[in-house]
């Protein structure tokens, strides 16, 4: 469960990785948010998140800009984690 994983309450993801190789080091609700945001696969199996809150690739990114629906995903992950507090 995504919950206990990213908690340290279980080894690895059904893939087989580590917190440290899942994350690449980062915090996990950080790496949890810019997945969400960003979409990805790997972790949890074969099927690819599609991206909930993306900046276009031509869009000029200031530092630490983020997409209109941070606020929400940050609710969301920080639900996600607190399940297994």
């Amino acid at each position: 469960d995504v919950s206990k994983f990213y908690n340290g309450k279980v080894a690895t993801t059904t893939a087989g990785k580590g917190l440290e190789q899942a994350t690449g080091g980062q915090d996990p609700k950080t790496f949890l948010i810019k997945k969400v945001s960003l979409g990805g696969g790997g972790n949890w199996g074969s099927v690819r998140m599609s991206a909930n809150d993306p900046l276009p690739h031509d869009h000029p990114k200031a530092e630490g800009e983020t997409g209109v629906k941070q606020a929400d995903i940050d609710r969301i992950v920080t639900w996600i984690l607190d399940l297994e507090k």
